[in-house]
């Protein structure tokens, strides 16, 4: 290579150092940094954020447990079965559980009615009964005192002697509905 070529290259080196580094190579390096400490700042909230809830495990320990303790509650508090005739059956036993134990002559059950509201099933169940005012009273703590949920929504009670009442009782029970499990109807057939 000649000394006018060398002197050319040189020319064209500082040419194009002249050009690249302040349009092209200073623009890329800052672009470059400028993410680098978008990135960097990024990454110290995430480690602040982890940092914080690392701090709180064990609180949202203890709400999750409790969650799961409240979810087992209602579950317990809720009458069992997969259709309408199987909570209907339950709650039904249960009544006549309960009235046995409180020494209560049921007299009859009054057939169920069933209220069905997105994954919920209502069941409403009334007895007919003849029992003294203690015994009536030992039912409706027994039906308070019991691990399935039965609110009592009627009580109608009339005296019959100096020590005895009638009366007719409506409580109702909660289940959640087994999908899959509608009440299946069969369509009419024609013909003859």
């Amino acid at each position: 290579m000649t000394q006018s070529e060398k002197r050319l290259m040189w020319i064209a080196l500082a040419i194009f150092a002249g050009y690249a580094v302040p349009f092209r190579l200073a623009p890329s390096m800052s672009d470059w940094y400028s993410h680098y400490q978008t990135q960097k700042k990024q990454q110290l909230v995430e480690v602040e954020r982890l940092h914080r809830l690392s701090e709180q495990g064990d609180k949202w320990q203890q709400e999750q447990q409790r969650a799961t303790t409240q979810q087992a509650a209602i579950e317990t508090a809720l009458l069992q079965g997969e259709n309408q005739e199987l909570v209907s059956a339950r709650l039904k036993n249960l009544l006549r559980t309960l009235a046995t134990k409180a020494q209560i002559a049921l007299q009859s059950l009054e057939l169920p009615e069933f209220t069905e509201t997105q994954d919920w099933l209502m069941v409403t169940q009334g007895i007919q009964f003849e029992a003294t005012s203690e015994q009536t009273m030992t039912l409706l703590q027994s039906i308070k005192d019991e691990v399935v949920a039965l609110p009592v929504v009627s009580l109608d009670v009339r005296v019959i002697s100096a020590n005895r009442i009638q009366g007719t009782l409506k409580v109702t029970g909660f289940s959640k509905v087994v999908q899959g499990t509608a009440p299946q109807t069969t369509p009419p057939t024609q013909g003859g």
